[in-house]
């Protein structure tokens, strides 16, 4: 079974920069003075990011934690009992 992932994503673009890497963002949080991007710059350039936007749908944000902490679970937890466990079923429930 493949593990669903946001919709609408076909790989990504370079930026024109290039040397420019978002390692992470928080966008949408419930203090708006905690959103930030963190960027990792290669070159001595400033990077200007005045027409940047980052649309975020919670509901996809969302089903994609989940994923990701299921696909945790899946890959790296370890209980004897688990041995037997159907992956893809339980991601369904």
């Amino acid at each position: 079974m493949a593990v669903p992932r946001a919709q609408n994503f076909d790989g990504y673009t370079a930026s024109p920069q290039r040397n420019v890497l978002i390692n992470e963002f928080l966008a949408n949080s419930q203090d708006p003075d905690v959103d930030y991007i963190e960027l990792y710059n290669h070159s001595n350039s400033q990077v200007d990011l005045s027409g940047w936007a980052f649309p975020v749908t919670p509901r996809e944000e969302w089903r994609q934690m989940f994923v990701d902490a299921w696909r945790l679970e899946r890959d790296y937890f370890y209980d004897r009992g688990l041995h037997h466990v159907d992956w893809p079923a339980k991601l369904k429930q």
